[in-house]
């Protein structure tokens, strides 16, 4: 989709004047009330309504709104061969306000001259570039003549790279085997680009099942003057295209779209979905059926199914029936057409559900079957990060929250983290480990250096730990640093204050302390 690449130029463009004063097209964000606003015209916008000149008029307020009408503008400049030229030079011209308001785009007629929407008329017209802009933005001869000989530069542009290339429809089934398998290891490649022997049929290619009566038919779109560099390809139905080859490219999908746009092979995207295709059985079994992988745009229709109408079966892409999506149908390339399509290997143990093992949803833990997500959840499962760093799926009473994500309780330190005495769970470089209590999150840890802070700390912390200075925080006491320090401890009156620091005393040393805290008759315990 053309809006992905002109997004951030189109978003941007709202409410900035447009440029006229160099020829080069730069102008200053300077506020702007468009003409068309000044006057209360309507506009047919890009989808059509009374209301979308208001909703124009507050784009700079609405992110979500600003985003929905220029993706739409896109697809209206793409439908009759615009290009992201096109789009980045009518944004130096005019605001994204006007061109959504106006509708300007190529003509449909391939002509590519302006066509814009009349306000006055209420309806479309086409116009050399300079005149509109004259008419319609007051600007002067000057300005028109260099927005013309930009918008004739983009014209060349659109123009030498549509005519660059030709489009070949292949209507025979053996046509379109034969184009499929020519592809084969280029750029336009998939699974049915296979040799027949590649695939479990018999010698029959699958894509036999197109062409002919199906009325499926393959269009090649390649250069026109070395006939052997293939742009890439797509199903043609009813005069629109299901999907375009190769799926990953989107610069090299702009301009298949537009050629077969401006070649009249088709204008619009379609689904399978309905299509009865040709009937091929298996040569060396009269249960099977030949099929290729049934790749929809739209995603949903993907699975097959026989029917008979007057003495002729045909195959019916639908969203019942055999899945050709599973894995080994890529090399299978045919079913039972006998077989009971919703037969699936498994059955949720919480919906009851039929569903394949190689669904991409399906969940298998502790011996139990899911047929989603939504299922193992409701029974009490959780998507955790488990041992050893790796994912999966654990039990409720085997997992605990923390930010966003459920970890393994038993697996928390490969993660970084630690489950503290307060019962929560805390990144380890956030906590602080007590000798022989354990750990506690910083928060709720007073670090104190002398017997001031240490009183005070104790009741404002839940944890308060006296580090005298020069001490490593947690290093245990020696018995020299208990003469130094220890002594200063017996003035205190809280038991719970020293139990604290005895937490930093190694037990020989608290044996010293309790013994020498009982002949002072002391003790705090």
């Amino acid at each position: 989709m053309l809006y992905n690449e002109v997004e951030s130029t189109l978003i941007s463009n709202f409410l900035t004047v447009p440029a006229v004063g160099d020829g080069e097209g730069s102008g200053a964000n300077l506020p702007y009330v468009p003409y068309w606003d000044r006057m209360g015209w309507r506009t047919d916008g890009v989808d059509g309504g009374f209301n979308q000149r208001a909703l124009l008029r507050h784009l700079q307020y609405d992110t979500d709104g600003a985003i929905d009408c220029a993706y739409e503008y896109c697809l209206f400049v793409e439908r009759s061969g615009g290009d992201i030229g096109l789009i980045h030079m009518l944004c130096k011209w005019f605001t994204t306000e006007d061109l959504i308001f106006y509708g300007i785009r190529y003509d449909s007629d391939e002509s590519y001259m302006l066509s814009y929407w009349n306000p006055v008329q209420e309806k479309r017209f086409k116009s050399k570039p300079g005149k509109f802009y004259r008419q319609w933005f007051g600007r002067t001869d000057r300005h028109a003549q260099w927005f013309a000989e930009e918008w004739d530069r983009c014209v060349q542009e659109s123009r030498s790279t549509h005519e660059r290339y030709c489009v070949t429809v292949h209507t025979t089934p053996v046509d379109i085997v034969h184009e499929y398998r020519a592809m084969h290891n280029g750029v336009a490649e998939s699974c049915c680009t296979h040799r027949s022997a590649h695939f479990n049929t018999g010698g029959v290619h699958p894509c036999m099942v197109y062409g002919g009566e199906s009325g499926v038919h393959l269009a090649v779109i390649r250069e026109k003057e070395d006939r052997s560099v293939i742009l890439g390809r797509t199903l043609i139905y009813q005069g629109k295209y299901v999907r375009i080859y190769p799926t990953n490219d989107r610069k090299r999908r702009s301009v298949i779209e537009n050629v077969l746009r401006t070649e009249g092979v088709a204008k619009d995207t379609t689904s399978l979905n309905g299509v009865r295709l040709n009937f091929v059985q298996h040569p060396d079994d009269d249960n099977l059926v030949i099929c290729p992988y049934i790749d929809d745009e739209d995603g949903r229709a993907t699975r097959v199914y026989v029917e008979k109408v007057k003495g002729k079966k045909s195959l019916i892409v639908s969203t019942e029936g055999f899945d050709t999506h599973l894995s080994d149908f890529y090399s299978t390339a045919s079913f039972d057409q006998y077989g009971n399509y919703n037969s699936y290997d498994h059955e949720c143990d919480r919906c009851g559900d039929g569903f394949h093992s190689d669904d991409s949803d399906s969940v298998f833990v502790d011996d139990n079957s899911y047929c989603g997500s939504n299922c193992a959840e409701h029974a009490g499962y959780r998507y955790s990060r488990l041992r050893g760093g790796n994912e999966g799926w654990a039990h409720d009473d085997e997992v605990v929250y923390y930010n966003g994500d459920y970890y393994e309780a038993d697996a928390l330190e490969d993660w970084d983290l630690i489950m503290c005495e307060t019962g929560e769970v805390h990144a380890i470089v956030q906590c602080y480990q007590i000798e022989g209590r354990g750990w506690y999150p910083m928060s709720d840890v007073k670090i104190c250096h002398s017997m001031g802070d240490f009183r005070r700390g104790s009741e404002q912390k839940r944890i308060t730990v006296w580090c005298p200075e020069g001490m490593a925080l947690g290093t245990p006491m020696t018995a020299d640093q208990w003469l130094d320090y220890g002594y200063e401890l017996f003035e205190l009156s809280d038991p719970a204050q020293f139990r604290t620091f005895s937490n930093q005393c190694n037990d020989e040393l608290l044996s010293m302390v309790e013994n020498t805290l009982s002949n002072r008759r002391q003790s705090p315990f």
